[in-house]
């Protein structure tokens, strides 16, 4: 191959790869009146979502648009800027009285290769559901139920005011501040939840540890994978499993419950003491603390098991 012929090829490669990489940006600010508590609904087929407080009287929306077109001319896709021109003029935001709802795109051709990631201040007291096919979900001190979802992707969940149901199907879950009920869910990842509040705790990873911290009402954790720590008054019954990993349970010593734990490969051990039921055994220990009280059903599979 001679040098022309050469240099001919090699410009014809990187036309071809610029027009395979075509990507555009674009940005929006909306700001919405509200009076009262507001249901805030946030959509995003792939992108990150931000949610905090701020002014009672306002919802404030910023979305970062993003839109490609992976093979460019050859691609019967559209094109990417015309995408994003579209949907800044004209944002996916709908609001009714004190009901909003963000990132629902009606036309489907603006939803292939479009990612939009949301930055929204709410009221305090607002009632918030976030859903992401693909992003990371933060949410920080709000009053109000919430809802968070993620097909993958971390949620990260702070000053919770209410009830709390987060799920990801792969990523972490963070929570803390949480003073009603919460709810945990993930496919594959660690969940760390804190509790200010008395309500029920569910929290489940396929893979991953799960740590439980001021837990005063029922408590359900598990994982399929993973060491499991528990803090708590175990006021109410609690159920603590793992398929493999240890389990560290810490409660105050004055604490009255009824003690089920057994391992089926590792030691259990406790430093409370015990009034046993039945005779003792290695892997497995049933008993009363300080006169019994409500129950405490502890299992691994494969590791040791602690109560201190």
């Amino acid at each position: 191959m001679n040098k022309t012929v050469f240099r001919a090829t090699v410009a014809g490669l990187l036309l071809l790869v610029a027009q395979c990489a075509l990507a555009a940006e674009g940005t929006f600010n909306r700001t919405l009146t509200v009076s009262g508590a507001s249901d805030v609904e946030i959509t995003s087929g792939s992108g990150d979502i931000t949610v905090r407080s701020g002014d009672n009287s306002k919802v404030i929306i910023t979305g970062h648009v993003k839109s490609s077109n992976n093979w460019g001319l050859f691609s019967s896709g559209g094109d990417p800027q015309e995408k994003v021109d579209r949907i800044v003029k004209n944002p996916p935001i709908e609001q009714s009285g004190s009901w909003i709802r963000i990132g629902k795109i009606q036309d489907e051709s603006l939803r292939n290769g479009v990612s939009i990631s949301y930055d929204v201040v709410v009221p305090k007291e607002t009632r918030l559901r976030t859903t992401t096919g693909s992003g990371e979900v933060r949410i920080d001190d709000i009053a109000g139920a919430t809802n968070a979802r993620s097909g993958s992707g971390s949620l990260r969940l702070h000053n919770i005011g209410a009830d709390l149901d987060a799920n990801t199907g792969s990523g972490e879950i963070e929570a803390t501040g949480v003073s009603g009920i919460a709810r945990a869910q993930t496919g594959s990842g660690d969940v760390q939840i804190e509790l200010t509040g008395s309500g029920a705790v569910r929290a489940h990873t396929g893979s991953g540890e799960v740590t439980i911290r001021g837990a005063k009402g029922p408590l359900d954790a598990s994982t399929g994978s993973g060491d499991v720590r528990a803090e708590g008054s175990v006021a109410s019954s609690w159920s603590i499993h793992t398929g493999s990993g240890e389990v560290r349970i810490v409660v105050p010593h004055d604490a009255k419950f009824t003690l089920q734990a057994r391992s089926s490969s590792g030691s259990v051990h406790s430093d409370l003491p015990i009034s046993v039921n039945g005779s003792m055994e290695r892997h497995a220990l049933r008993g009363t603390v300080n006169g019994g009280g409500p129950t405490l059903d502890v299992s691994t599979g494969s590791g040791s098991i602690s109560i201190q």
